[in-house]
This record gives C-alpha cells, structure tokens and sequence, in this order.
C-alpha cells in the first residue's frame, strides 16, 4: 500500500489500481477530496478492506490478480462490505464491456476520463449510496430493520423486494436506484435491509433474482432459446450465458426445455 498523506477530517476512498503512473494521478486527483488509500491489486484491495471502511472504492477493471469485477463480488459476499459503493475505471469502454459491468459495480466510466466528471460521479455515487439528496421516497416504505425478526417477516420483505425485481424482470436498465424507489427507501437502507435476507448486496440480488426466474423458464421451456430467455430477464445473451453457467455449473442451453 503507498503511503499517502491523509486528513482525518475527509472522508476515506480506497483507489485500487495496479499502474503505477495512474494510481498516482489518481491520488493527485482525489486527495483534496478524499483521504486516499490506495492498493496495486484486488487481492492487496482486499487486504486493505480488513481494517479500512471506506465510503467507496474506485478500481480498475484489468488487473493481474483479482480484476475489478472479482473484487466487487468479493466485497458484495462479505456482510461487513457488501454495502460500499463500488465505481470502475476501464480502458475497455466499449457498450457490452460497460452493459457487463453495471451488473455487477454501482458505476462504470471508460479511460481516458475527464477529471471533473469523476469527481462529480463519485461523489453522486457516494451521496447516493448514503440516501442523501434523493428526493422524497413514495408511501408504503419498508419497515425499518429493528421491525424485521421473525421468519414470517423476513419471508415477507424477501417476497416484497422479489415483487419489485419481477415487475421489471425485463427491463436491462433497472438498477438498484430503481428498486429502492419502488420500495420506498434510500440506496443505503436498501442495502441494510438485504443483509437481513443474506449476504449479497442490492446488485448481487437482482442478478440473483434475474438468474433464478430464467431457470424456471428455461426448465418449463416457456422461450424457444436461450437468447430469448436472457431477453426476457433484461440480460445481453453473452453475459447472461457466462453469469447462468458460473451460477448453476452448466450452461443455460443444457436446462433448456
């Protein structure tokens, strides 16, 4: 980890990036607005996540060790994490590359990058996740999470927030936002209440409902194929055939009915 200069008054941003030209222009960059910490790699990332909670983290996508995709399931699969707010840097822009990403990460933005932009961003990204300046949330929220204890109420939240997920089961822009405003919440609480249900995060469980409403059609053999399912659950066919096949241990064309 570089050693970097910190002001304990600003909030901390993990910046992980295995240039190390780039790491450094990163730092330049963010530090009058953030305490930067920065990691070579996911697996030093990682690491560093032990004892540092950050208020995002910002990565590259191509690393050598754990790339910034890994990293982010990895931080969505740990309790503790899975509600940082992660943006990703890549020199692969390109439409399916980004499409890809924002399955996984809360924000994707291509290199080069105009520096103003990236500050904007994260720092939306950053207010988003903590429910600031989001605008009125509609009626009927959730109850909080000290309301939610027993196995009937859990069973409850998680039939309600399947619901929202499956009202827009086809659409490929739904995201997290969306379906914290259909729940009457913020972001944030959104991702608290989904750690009552488990360890994935907002991103993670719609993927995870996606995957799970497509192997139901795939087995009664409601669509004729598989790029048809994958329309169907709001997913481009080549990232829904890898994300189905790293889920279920086979391809999506084996359970097709």
């Amino acid at each position: 980890m570089d050693p970097i200069p910190t002001d304990e008054l600003r909030p901390s941003l993990l910046v992980v990036e295995d240039d190390a030209w780039m790491r450094a222009v990163l730092v330049d960059l963010l530090s009058p607005h953030w305490t930067v910490t920065t990691a070579s790699g996911g697996a030093e990332a990682l690491k560093v996540l032990e004892d540092l909670q950050p208020v995002a983290v910002l990565s590259d996508l191509i690393m050598p060790d754990i790339d910034g995709l890994a990293l982010c399931d990895r931080i969505r699969s740990n309790r503790r994490l899975a509600h940082l707010p992660v943006m990703l840097l890549s020199a692969n822009g390109t439409g399916e590359v980004q499409a890809s990403a924002l399955w996984t990460v809360d924000e994707f933005m291509g290199k080069p990058f105009h520096e103003a932009e990236l500050i904007v961003r994260l720092k939306k990204l950053i207010a988003r996740s903590a429910g600031i300046a989001l605008g009125a949330p509609p009626t009927s929220p959730l109850p909080s999470s000290g309301s939610t204890t027993s196995p009937a109420q859990l069973r409850a939240l998680r039939r309600r927030i399947d619901e929202a997920i499956h009202r827009s089961l086809g659409d490929a822009l739904y995201t997290v936002d969306d379906l914290a405003r259909d729940l009457a919440v913020s972001p944030r609480q959104l991702r608290r209440r989904l750690l009552e249900l488990g360890p994935l995060g907002p991103k993670a469980y719609i993927r995870e409902v996606r995957l799970k409403a497509a192997h139901e059609m795939l087995e009664v053999g409601a669509f004729g194929s598989v790029a048809e399912v994958a329309a169907a659950v709001g997913m481009a066919p080549a990232y829904f055939s890898r994300t189905y096949r790293a889920w279920a241990g086979a391809p999506p064309s084996q359970a097709l009915g």
